[in-house]
This record gives structure tokens, sequence and C-alpha cells, in this order.
């Protein structure tokens, strides 16, 4: 037990953490916001920057230290680890974050940042009441996005960072049955995806679509269509892996 259960076991009822898990540039800040607007608690986080007009949801001290993980591990979001190990100060500072968003009043909370994909283990069994959702999106909108804010990121090493991700992705889905939503679909379909998930993730979702006002069409950075070029085959793969479990789902 670590000392965040300790400190919560006596609390009247056990909080829920939830994490938004998946790549940069697929629409984790639509999700994590619409779960906000749904009663997710994220605490201190951007809502307004320079790529994102409603901020990417993301909490500065999450983001930074999933960075100094990745740093520790010789690593960096575009040239991940294979593996994440952490010391005791990384462990510190989990807790301390996690103690500041249990300090809330809401009977659920979260965050997102697209490089907890890459050090999931540290945060894994970081609380044990934690659930998890996923989400993605069609490689080249991805490759294409990342390169318009970051053209020193080329579209074939995108397109390796999405499988990096991605693969990592699918493994923790088969390993937690995550539910996915695709940032590809109409949204119709992704806001009545998104209301169910929340649903079932125990958050107050109002019938008449309260979220639906932080989706944003015209803010969505990338059109590629997704015939514009071919795809590598094991890129392909892993997204067509993804579209059918959402499928299913």
């Amino acid at each position: 037990m670590t000392e965040i259960q300790k400190d919560l076991r006596d609390d009247g009822g056990e909080k829920t953490l939830i994490l938004v898990l998946g790549m940069h540039r697929s629409g984790t800040s639509t999700l994590t916001g619409s779960l906000q607007q749904m009663g997710l608690y994220l605490g201190d986080v951007s809502e307004k920057n320079p790529h994102n007009p409603k901020g990417n949801r993301e909490n500065p001290d999450i983001m930074e230290l999933n960075e100094t993980l990745l740093g520790y591990n010789g690593g960096s979001w575009y040239d991940p680890p294979a593996t994440v190990i952490w010391d005791a100060s990384h462990t510190r500072r989990r807790e301390a974050i996690l103690k500041g968003l249990m300090a809330s009043n809401a009977r659920a909370v979260g965050f997102k940042d697209p490089r907890t994909l890459i050090t999931f283990p540290f945060w894994e069994n970081a609380y044990k009441h934690t659930k998890f959702v996923g989400i993605f999106r069609h490689p080249l909108k991805v490759a294409e996005s990342i390169f318009k804010r970051n053209n020193r990121i080329g579209i074939h090493q995108a397109l390796g960072l999405y499988a990096k991700y991605n693969t990592l992705l699918i493994r923790y889905q088969q390993r937690y049955d995550i539910p996915l939503v695709c940032f590809d679909s109409d949204k119709e379909v992704f806001m009545t995806r998104t209301r169910r998930i929340a649903g079932d993730l125990g958050l107050q979702v109002d019938p008449g679509g309260n979220a639906e006002p932080f989706y944003d069409e015209k803010l969505i950075s990338s059109r590629a269509t997704p015939d514009d070029r071919p795809l590598p085959g094991d890129v392909l793969k892993i997204y067509q892996t993804l579209l059918k479990t959402f499928e299913r789902q």
C-alpha cells in the first residue's frame, strides 16, 4: 500500500483516479476537456496555449515529472526509452502530486499527458482505485499534426513514434480492457462514446450533453485524408488493431 492509499483509507469512501492515455496530437485534449466537463477533477491545468486555444488540459507538475523520468532513462517524448525505472525521489514527487489531486471534494480525479504511455509502469500501481480511458487517431493525421507543430520531426519519424506509443496503448488496453475513443469519429459518435465511457467511469453525465461545448471541429489541427500516402505495414497493422477494438466495444 502506498502512502496515498494509507492517507485515504479512512476518508469515508475511495476516490477514483482516471488516466487518459493516448499519444501526442491524437485528441487527448478534447477527450480530457470533455471528461472534465462531466465532473473529472484535473486540478491546475493549461486552459489556453499557442497550439490549442482551449488548452491541452495537462497538469504542469505531472508533465514535468514525466519529462524528468524520460530523461532519467536516457530518452524524451520524441525518443522514448525502451524501459522506465525510477528512484525514491520520483516516487515522493508522485505521492505529492496525487495527494494534491485527492485533496479536492471530487470523487473522480485524473490527468492526461501523452508521455504517460511511456511512463505507464510508474503510474500503473500508484493508486489502487485507478481506471483508464484511451484515444487514438489515424497515423497520417497524427504525423501531419506533429510535423505542423515541430517541423524538425518529419513524417517518417512521426510515424515511427506512432508505432512506439500505440503499441503500448494496445498492450495496456489488452491488459486492462481499456475503453477506447477514436478521434477520427464524427462529432456525434465521439460524444456518444465519450458520454458512455464517462458514465462507466462513474462521472456525472448530463443526458443533454453537457460536454459538447468543449468539442470544436474547427480546432482539429489535421484534416489529412487517410489515403494521402501509403502507411508502413507495422503502422497500418497497429491502427487496424485499435480500430477493430474500438468497433467491438
